[in-house]
């Protein structure tokens, strides 16, 4: 899941290039779902730190070193509000068994 190495490095305060990539694949995600010009709004006028992507997996961040990957992997799900959005790419059932699975 692209989401855990960014929170990762938001915890890090590691805001490189391959942040920016992370932070425009999860936007353009059916999570965010930011349109390519707010994205280039966002990114050229240096407006990451703004965003609701960089407010909910900065509270992630503060929790990531007192917790077990399993219970940030639970937070995401909730912060991100994954079970309500899943239905948007499709086949809700196949992809929540899928990750019931993991």
């Amino acid at each position: 899941m692209l989401l855990y190495p960014i929170i990762i490095k938001i915890n890090k305060k590691e805001y490189d290039i391959c942040f920016k990539y992370d932070f425009i694949s999860i936007a353009r995600s059916f999570l965010y779902e930011y349109s390519d010009d707010e994205i280039f709004e966002i990114i050229t006028n240096n407006k990451i730190k703004e965003t609701d992507i960089y407010k909910d997996l900065s509270i992630l961040s503060d929790k990531i070193n007192g917790s077990t990957s399993s219970l940030i992997f639970e937070e995401i799900l909730d912060i991100t509000d994954f079970y309500n959005k899943l239905n948007k790419i499709g086949d809700y059932a196949h992809h929540l068994e899928t990750y019931h699975f993991l």
